[in-house]
């Protein structure tokens, strides 16, 4: 009879012990998740983030090309000037016109290739805002993957733990 009441001890810590495990995993498993909720909503926040960025660049494309535009047609206009005045110019005033005039162009020049430049610039940025779009959106598909898997060896967990539950129930083991 000893042997027996050994052995049913043995099974009820047995039973303790595999309960205390699948309290463990199933804590484990929750913590995952609860992890994985976190960085994907930290991920979404940061597409969303990007996307805006992405809007603001090209407000900022639009506002700088407009500026440029009105650059181009006051440099025309003061070419258009310019050239009347060398048409009928006779006078040292309209010389020191001319020349006023001028340098007006090289400054609308140089403003003119300043915004070329920011131009390019908000260009890059948009470009590489596309490429940190596409980088995210990978990372969120390796996470869903992440998370699936995870869900799967929940599921199993939950199905092995049953099976366990049946078997213990079951009065032919």
């Amino acid at each position: 009879m000893g042997d027996i009441e050994q052995l049913q001890s043995q099974l009820q810590l047995l039973r303790e012990n595999s309960e205390l495990l699948m309290s463990y995993y199933d804590t484990q498993v929750e913590l995952y998740k609860t992890k994985i909720e976190m960085t994907r909503n930290n991920l979404q926040l940061e597409v969303e983030t990007h996307y805006q960025k992405k809007q603001d660049c090209f407000s900022k494309l639009n506002e700088l090309q407009k500026e440029a535009d009105v650059l181009q047609k006051k440099v025309a206009a003061q070419q258009d000037y310019q050239k009347s005045l060398l048409d009928g110019e006779r006078n040292g005033s309209l010389k020191k016109e001319i020349n006023a005039l001028k340098k007006d162009i090289q400054m609308l020049d140089i403003e003119k290739e300043v915004l070329t430049k920011k131009h390019q610039v908000v260009l890059l940025r948009t470009d590489s805002s596309k490429k940190e779009n596409e980088i995210l959106k990978k990372q969120l598909g390796g996470l869903r993957q992440e998370l699936s898997v995870v869900e799967n060896q929940c599921r199993k967990l939950q199905e092995q733990r049953k099976r366990g539950r049946q078997d213990q129930t079951d009065p032919s083991n």
